[in-house]
């Protein structure tokens, strides 16, 4: 079940989802600042990474990192895999590829909070 598909179905039940996803946000931020602020881990300037996150829910829907994955599986082995990773890979190399010139520096690169992989 892709994560566009829960909601969906929490919607239904008058669960917040807007909230769940500040949640997720919330979780990968402090983990990506953590990783930025490490000492001996320096970014280099022509690449990047792609990182997978497992996240579970507790009772009240408040979002907990289980772990953090540096090289995820990309492979597409279902209808679900191919939703979410094509156009999360597509994203990805246009960004890596072509990047945000020309953009205004200021303006929000991804004005969908809730892009087409969840």
């Amino acid at each position: 079940m892709t994560l566009k598909a829960l909601f969906k179905s929490l919607k239904k039940e008058g669960i917040d989802t807007d909230r769940m996803w500040s949640s997720i946000i919330g979780v990968v931020l402090r983990s990506l600042f953590c990783l930025s602020s490490h000492p001996t881990i320096k970014p280099e300037p022509n690449a990047f990474e792609i990182y997978g996150y497992d996240i579970m829910f507790d009772a009240d829907y408040r979002a907990w990192l289980v772990e953090v994955n540096a090289s995820p599986a990309v492979s597409c082995d279902s209808e679900a895999d191919v939703k979410v990773k094509i156009p999360m890979l597509t994203l990805t190399l246009t960004l890596a590829l072509i990047g945000h010139e020309g953009q205004d520096p200021d303006a929000n690169p991804n004005p969908n909070p809730n892009p087409n992989w969840t």
